[in-house]
């Protein structure tokens, strides 16, 4: 249920964003993959960790852009993150994304 979809989100950004190479090395693919198709604001925050920058972005994103983003993910081997976007849905993210940084 929806409990479950925001703690696993919670737990695949967390890890995404976490320490180590393998992860640095996925978040730098997503970000690449985020500028290659239009979504450098967004790039740019997260590679800044920028958490409220992604906050405010993630929140003004309009519908299609958040399901063009979810394309993006889903073609280029971010099946997980895809599927979890688009189970929480655009407002949810948003707010996920606010507790999640704590702010």
């Amino acid at each position: 249920g929806e409990v479950k979809s925001s703690s696993n989100y919670r737990g695949t950004m967390m890890s995404m964003m976490g320490s180590g190479a393998q992860s640095d090395n996925n978040i730098n693919k997503m970000i690449e993959l985020m500028k290659e198709n239009g979504f450098t604001d967004e790039a740019n925050a997260m590679e800044n960790k920028d958490f409220d920058a992604m906050k405010k972005l993630m929140a003004n994103l309009s519908d299609d852009d958040y399901n063009k983003m979810i394309d993006v993910m889903k073609n280029n081997g971010y099946e997980s993150m895809a599927n979890m976007m688009q189970s929480v849905g655009k407002e949810k993210m948003a707010k996920l994304h606010q507790s999640m940084m704590g702010n």
